[in-house]
């Protein structure tokens, strides 16, 4: 059985400390525009992700060229809502 363990992409989600926060804003409206449409300005470390070997090697490696089993394995999610650094 697999579970996804990412979290949503939301508007002022944690992220981390220094790091800019995530702005999602709706800014086009079926009503007015014909369609719908929402900005996304968010950090590289926002949310739920991987940081690829080029993150901290002089690599050219993009996660995309790695083969999804990679990524898959035994995980453990702690919940640490609520709590200091």
């Amino acid at each position: 059985m697999l579970i996804d363990l990412t979290h949503l992409i939301q508007d002022g989600m944690p992220v981390y400390p220094g790091d800019q926060e995530t702005s999602l804003r709706q800014s086009k409206h079926i009503k007015q525009d014909y369609y719908n449409n929402h900005q996304l300005d968010i950090n590289m470390h926002a949310g739920t992700h991987i940081d690829g070997p080029m993150h901290l090697l002089d690599i050219q490696h993009y996660l995309s060229e790695f083969p999804l089993e990679q990524f898959i394995g035994q995980a453990c999610l702690l919940d640490v809502s609520g709590r200091r650094l």
